[in-house]
């Protein structure tokens, strides 16, 4: 019986890491004053989840929808210029919104390019832009609908419905999701990203004042996306990379939906944000493209697999414990199944990659191949399938050897 192919090898390695946000005694939750429904704030690098309530509780969107139909047209565009350049031909349909709805005053049979629209939609969350880019990239609204929720999927917006690409009845989200979708943004598309930093939008001579308060509390705050009586608001803070204290890159993201008045939103969306940047600090475990291990692969035409991970790995820490605690304490299993058998494919799921402090999870991470492994010769194939009858079956258990890398061959890899 091949006993082995259900064995699980699990290997420790010591990291010179910072602490971790999972221990007990977290930092006091932020006071928060204008009894929103729902309130969360992330980092955008790790997506831990600093503080939040009602995070998950299922609500209507109302005019943040507008932040899922511009991120789905970025996605449809893609890299293509020329279809961010395109007119589009307003329809009457488009044009004909209501008086107290927010638009660019669109007209009828009069074009105005795709990318103008955008920049209207993030500054202005103007409807009938988002309508009229709905048709122009779908074919029909209820077409651009069926994509923003095949969109949200992907993205792994796991409790959310849309019905429409403007305010509408029986569409659903969470203060969650909407921290997805504005990390994904940020991350997929920073070029039309500092459209939401943009105080005032232009068209047609008319000058409309972005909505959103959050854009004159700081230089470093995004504004993103907001209702038109900013109760309702999805806001980020943005650290440079390049610092003189050296301070390391950061992005922080907050969703805050159903305060009672501007103010007291608009305040509360600050004191989030002040509450991600003063209260945790995020740091980067591996670059993208580091091998973060080496595995024994069976039947291939090499005897080692590197493993890691196409996307930085970053792991969001307590402030606190950087201070009190240092460096020291952390730790990583990686668990996957074995042995690995050939052929393997780049990219290919071998593992995951489970992040400790004093013994406490802190995160998991998938890792992949980062290379491919072809079949190996008739005589290596057949000596690897002796090898796998011959092993003893009490070691038909997942198993913890401890890895003998220190913390010189840590930094080695990273670098």
């Amino acid at each position: 019986m091949h006993f082995l192919f259900r064995l699980f090898l699990v290997f420790f390695t010591s990291f010179y890491l910072m602490s971790s946000p999972a221990l007990p005694a977290g930092p006091k939750l932020p006071a928060m004053h204008a009894q929103a429904q729902a309130w969360i704030v992330v980092d955008g690098a790790s997506g831990f989840v600093m503080a939040g309530s009602g995070a998950e509780k299922e609500i209507n969107p109302g005019d943040l929808v507008q932040l899922m139909t511009l991120f789905t047209a970025l996605e449809i565009v893609g890299n293509n210029t020329e279809l961010l350049q395109a007119p589009v031909t307003i329809s009457a349909q488009d044009s004909l919104r209501p008086l107290s709805s927010r638009r660019l005053y669109l007209v009828a049979g009069e074009t105005t390019p795709l990318e103008t629209l955008l920049n209207g939609i993030a500054v202005v969350a103007a409807e009938d832009a988002s309508l009229a880019v709905a048709t122009h990239l779908s074919g029909s609204i209820e077409a651009f609908v069926e994509k923003m929720n095949e969109t949200a999927r992907a993205i792994g917006m796991e409790n959310s419905r849309f019905v429409s690409p403007i305010a509408a009845q029986n569409q659903r989200t969470t203060a969650q999701d909407l921290a997805v979708l504005a990390v994904e943004m940020h991350r997929r598309h920073p070029k039309q990203f500092v459209w939401f930093s943009q105080k005032e939008f232009i068209f047609t001579n008319h000058t409309q004042r972005n909505r959103n308060l959050m854009l004159w509390k700081g230089e470093d705050i995004t504004g993103m996306m907001s209702s038109a009586d900013c109760t309702d608001l999805i806001s980020s803070w943005h650290r440079e990379p390049i610092r003189e204290d050296g301070a390391m890159p950061r992005d922080i993201f907050a969703v805050l939906i159903g305060g009672t008045n501007a103010d007291l939103a608009t305040n509360d969306m600050l004191t989030l944000l002040r509450f991600g940047r003063l209260e945790f600090e995020t740091i980067l475990l591996f670059k993208a493209g580091d091998t973060i291990k080496k595995v024994d692969i069976l039947t291939g035409n090499r005897e080692k697999l590197e493993v890691g991970t196409s996307r930085p790995i970053w792991v969001t820490v307590r402030r606190q414990d950087i201070v009190s605690r240092g460096t020291g304490g952390f730790s990583t299993e990686f668990e996957y199944m074995a042995p690995v058998i050939a052929p393997v494919s780049e990219g290919d799921r071998i593992g995951t990659l489970h992040v400790y402090f004093r013994g406490k999870p802190v995160a998991d991470f998938g890792l992949d191949a980062m290379h491919d492994v072809g079949m190996g010769s008739f005589l290596s194939r057949f000596v690897d399938s002796v090898r796998l009858r011959i092993k003893p079956s009490q070691n038909n258990a997942p198993l913890a050897v401890p890895d003998k890398s220190n913390r010189s061959d840590r930094e080695k890899t990273d670098e």
